[in-house]
């Protein structure tokens, strides 16, 4: 089951995400969603979605959050009659790839997930869905699908190692992150930090 603090989580992280960034194209709205969930991962030890990642290849999948933007048809027998309800009244889809998000209640928003959500409006707002995938394909935890999705000619999917989040792209192999972000990758951080929430969270699963 979809416990209802993860499904309020997301519905209101991606109506901040629509307000701010005046984008109704669901899978640009998915991929804002990872890079905040990585931000808040390697800042704070967890990702504020609780979701499962899948390797796609137009980038990583946020799973519940996907389900939830397209209206899975699993969705209602993966949650409450409630929360169904509760998505039905929030997310409107109004065209196709397009939705719309009714929800105004930030109650289920913790500062650290304001600022993960921030971070991803700050460093790529400008880019549209494409881009952004292009962009994603960049960091370790895709990239290393990069030969499946060749031999596959894009089909299927992969499941994501969560680990690898914290890890850094080559930028000497970061086609992408050099030609829309001139070079500069904005989830830089300092090495030693990363190592050491890395290895908490091979240890516990998370940090909290």
């Amino acid at each position: 089951m979809i416990k209802s603090l993860n499904v309020k989580t997301i519905v209101q992280a991606l109506a901040i995400l629509q307000r701010e960034l005046k984008e109704s194209n669901y899978m640009a709205l998915i991929k804002h969603m990872f890079f905040s969930d990585r931000y808040h991962l390697r800042h704070y030890g967890f990702l504020y979605t609780s979701d499962t990642y899948l390797a796609l290849k137009l980038g990583p999948v946020p799973s519940t959050t996907n389900d939830i933007v397209t209206f899975s048809s699993f969705l209602e027998e993966q949650m409450s009659k409630s929360d169904f309800n509760y998505l039905e009244n929030s997310i409107e889809v109004t065209a196709k790839h397009e939705i719309k998000i009714h929800e105004t209640n930030e109650n289920h928003l913790s500062e650290s997930i304001k600022e993960a959500l921030n971070f991803s409006i700050k460093n790529f707002y400008k880019f549209d869905k494409f881009k952004l995938a292009e962009i994603t394909h960049d960091y370790p935890e895709w990239k290393v699908f990069e030969e499946y999705f060749r031999v596959s000619k894009g089909k299927g999917s992969q499941s994501m190692d969560i680990s690898k989040f914290f890890d850094n792209p080559d930028l000497e192999n970061s086609p992408f992150i050099n030609d829309y972000l001139k070079g500069i990758d904005p989830f830089a951080d300092d090495e030693d930090f990363l190592a050491e929430m890395k290895e908490e969270y091979l240890l516990t699963g998370s940090i909290r």
